[in-house]
């Protein structure tokens, strides 16, 4: 509930086509649906294996997946959705998320979590 209220607020005040209305508060809104984005996949995937769950989880780990796709300062998609206003180096992603998110996953979600080669190739751009 909270983050589509935020979400829709951030609409409001960037407007597609048009000037942000309130450049500043539309950086504090975005960064705090990064946060509570962040807040709720933890929790969603630290909730029981079920069935019933399923799905809810997957969406979680996809959520997880792009904030983490997003956080590598190597990855041309990271400028591109700092400049929609996306979530690209959100201070939500860090070692004690990465920390806590790891602990709650299954290893088929880990395996599939992210590309492993590139965060490899360039692990100074990933601050987790």
């Amino acid at each position: 509930m909270g983050c589509r209220l935020l979400e829709d607020a951030l609409q409001l005040l960037q407007p597609k086509g048009g000037p942000a209305v309130a450049p500043e508060l539309a950086k504090e809104v975005r960064s705090s649906l990064a946060e509570l984005n962040s807040q709720c996949a933890l929790e969603q995937v630290a909730a029981p294996l079920t069935k019933e769950r399923a799905e809810e989880r997957k969406r979680a780990v996809r959520t997880v997946r792009e904030m983490l796709r997003l956080t590598g300062v190597d990855r041309v998609g990271a400028a591109a959705a700092t400049a929609a206003g996306g979530a690209a180096g959100s201070p939500a992603v860090n070692r004690e998320f990465v920390s806590r998110l790891m602990a709650q996953l299954t290893c088929d979600e880990v395996v599939h979590l992210h590309e492993w080669e590139l965060i490899a190739k360039h692990a100074s751009s990933y601050k987790w």
